[in-house]
C-alpha cells in the first residue's frame, strides 16, 4: 500500500509541476494578448483575456499547492524511516 501511495505522490507532483509550468506560460500569453489589445483600443477582448489569465493563475496556484501537499507528504512520510 505504501509503494502505491508513494507513486501516486511522485505522480502527483510530476503532474501538477506540468500543469503549474503550463498554467505560467498560458498566463502570459493571454495577459500580452490582452496588453496588446488594450493599447489598440479594443477594450472589450482585452477584458476577456485579462479574465483568462486571471482563472489560469488561479488554476496554476491550485495545482501549485497540490504538488507542494504531495511533497510534504513524501517528504514526512521518508523522514520515518
Amino acid at each position: 500500500m505504501k509503494t502505491v501511495l508513494k507513486a501516486y505522490l511522485y505522480v502527483s507532483i510530476a503532474i501538477t509541476t506540468t500543469a503549474v509550468v503550463a498554467c505560467f506560460i498560458w498566463y502570459k500569453q493571454e495577459y500580452d494578448l490582452a496588453y496588446k489589445l488594450d493599447k489598440g483600443g479594443e477594450i472589450q477582448r482585452a477584458e476577456i483575456h485579462r479574465t483568462n489569465s486571471l482563472w489560469l493563475g488561479l488554476w496554476g496556484g491550485v495545482y501549485g499547492l497540490t504538488g507542494v501537499t504531495a511533497a510534504a507528504a513524501l517528504l514526512k512520510d521518508g523522514s520515518k524511516e
